[in-house]
């Protein structure tokens, strides 16, 4: 299949009037965007847009977990829906995890348990399973994982109203455009410390 490649960097002058200068404020190295044969009536300018919103969105979830980069946007097919246009984009991107483990907040709320606990014995315990957990996570830190999404972008009319940014979930083989925005959420900490404690808990059958 044929595509066109763009360099982000290269038409930095172009993306700039899109606002896709914001990169160079932030040094966030820019994106590469190819664009299938398919995608006929996707500019090169809204195709940059387009891929930095998704960039933004996923990075942004993550900030202080993982450091992600090397991104990379193929728009691989145009579908056309009433007046509205749809881009199937795969976003691949190298997913490393940066932050370590004992800052889990699941771990902080395993301690908490931990921390709470009198008798030796069940504190042992308790530190046994807090350290099975850390090896687990310690396999994952600092390792680099090439990760492929596919991300739905539904450009409505000529393009000047906008555009939207889905993430195609699939359950039980039905699929379900959830807003990008919802699925790449920044991670709750308070949940996942109570997480962390009512696992170490069930786990110890102290409930």
């Amino acid at each position: 299949m044929k595509k066109k490649k763009a360099s982000c960097i290269i038409i930095f002058v172009l993306c700039a009037l899109a606002g896709f200068a914001v990169y160079l404020k932030f040094s966030i190295k820019m994106p590469e965007v190819f664009l299938g044969e398919e995608c006929k009536n996707m500019e090169i300018e809204m195709a940059c847009k387009i891929a930095e919103d998704i960039q933004n969105v996923i990075s942004s979830s993550k900030k202080g977990i993982y450091k992600i980069d090397n991104f990379l946007f193929f728009f691989d097919k145009e579908e056309i829906d009433n007046e509205d246009r749809v881009f199937y984009i795969k976003v691949t991107a190298d997913w490393t995890m940066v932050r370590e483990p004992e800052n889990d907040p699941v771990i902080k709320g395993m301690y908490q348990v931990y921390n709470e606990i009198q008798n030796e014995k069940e504190k042992q315990e308790a530190k046994d399973i807090i350290n099975g957990f850390l090896v687990e996570i310690q396999s994952e830190y600092m390792l680099i994982e090439t990760l492929t999404y596919e991300v739905i972008a539904v450009v409505s009319g000529s393009g000047n109203e906008g555009y939207k940014l889905y993430y195609p979930l699939v359950r039980d083989q039905e699929e379900t455009l959830i807003p990008l925005n919802e699925y790449f959420t920044v991670e709750d900490s308070n949940a996942k410390m109570e997480l962390g404690k009512n696992t170490i808990l069930e786990i110890m059958e102290l409930k």
